[in-house]
């Protein structure tokens, strides 16, 4: 019976072997031959299974089903009569089988990939450490993206109110312009009024002239009155006449005045009508210049700041993703190996006790 998986299981071991004494050149010589090896346990169920050395190693499944070493059933358990005095032998001998009885190769063994392992892990942690702080710093590179994105989408916002804006001042600098054009043409007209008021005063003139003229030559080829008599007439009328061209003279000063006050005013607010509409063409062209940059600005920030920043984003996004699964397999490796490393250790602990 056994201590050790086995334990409270009858064992039952069988090793046959044969020695036969052969002559050989007329001396006789032993020949050992191992023949069969049978081992024989009782199962829970009370059956009894065998395996033969075709199926097992005895050596190595006996120590095991009694749950101790090969090291203390040869050096111990088993120890010959000849070998018995072992441990007054010379101390690397001594230690060497210590060595083997305790287990202390292999547990060294075991310690020794443990701290491989841990020195493993220790980098491959730094290694991970490393991917992590770069995928942090490509995650707030891509917070720092979006953050930059939404500004320039709120800036191109803004821009198209601004454009709006001034669509409408352009569209009343337009009225303003269209009105002073309309003001100018009236002015201007008034300006022809005045010329044909002063042409009608010369044609009042010319034609007072020429009455006079006429009057004379008729008083000298026509009348034979008494002198006296036609100059009595040609007083009263050139009285007459003179009356009445001098009311039309001082009717035509009366409208030439007007007319020509009127022309000033019309000439004063003509030119601060140009001024005017010059100031209003300049504001307008420079709110034209204003709204094709402010065009061009948001034309740029849509197609080139917004998609490039997109397509980093994305970048970042699936660089950051293809990080972590890497990450997680190297700590499921990891893992693993360090599993494993603990099981050697058990099982150096369990055959060293």
């Amino acid at each position: 019976q056994g201590a050790g998986p086995a334990a409270d299981r009858e064992i039952c071991a069988i090793r046959s072997f044969q020695l036969t004494n052969r002559r050989v050149a007329g001396r006789l010589r032993p020949q050992y031959k191992a023949i069969d090896s049978v081992l024989r346990t009782t199962a829970e169920d009370g059956t009894k299974p065998s395996l033969s050395h075709r199926c097992v190693d005895m050596d190595a499944q006996v120590p095991e089903l009694m749950g101790v070493s090969k090291a203390v059933l040869e050096n111990v358990i088993f120890c010959h009569q000849e070998d018995s005095s072992w441990p007054l032998q010379d101390s690397s001998t001594v230690k060497k089988r210590f060595d083997d009885i305790f287990g202390a190769t292999r547990y060294t063994k075991a310690l020794q990939n443990i701290k491989e392992l841990q020195k493993e892990w220790l980098k491959t942690t730094r290694d991970r450490k490393a991917d992590a702080d770069l995928s942090q710093a490509h995650l707030d590179q891509a917070s720092k993206l979006v953050n930059q994105k939404q500004e320039r989408e709120k800036q191109a916002e803004e821009i198209t109110a601004e454009l709006n804006d001034l669509g409408s001042q352009i569209g009343q600098a337009e009225d303003m312009t269209k009105s002073a054009e309309a003001d100018l043409g009236r002015y201007d007209s008034c300006g022809v009024r005045v010329a044909e008021l002063r042409s009608l005063l010369e044609r009042v003139g010319r034609d007072r002239d020429e009455i006079t003229r006429s009057m004379q030559e008729k008083g000298q080829d026509i009348y034979r009155e008494p002198l006296q008599e036609l100059q009595d007439q040609l007083r009263q009328f050139q009285e007459k006449a003179m009356v009445e061209i001098e009311h039309k003279i001082r009717i035509s000063k009366s409208n030439l005045s007007s007319g020509e006050a009127d022309y000033h005013t019309a000439v004063d607010c003509a030119r601060r009508l140009r001024e005017d509409m010059g100031e209003t063409l300049a504001a307008a062209e420079m709110l034209s210049s204003r709204k094709a940059d402010l065009t061009a600005r948001l034309a740029k920030a849509n197609t080139q700041s917004v998609s490039a920043l997109r397509e980093r984003l994305d970048a970042l996004s699936a660089q950051h993703s293809r990080a972590e699964r890497e990450h997680r397999q190297r700590e499921a490796t990891s893992e693993e190996a360090l599993a494993s490393a603990e099981r050697s250790l058990r099982e150096a602990t369990l055959e060293a006790s």
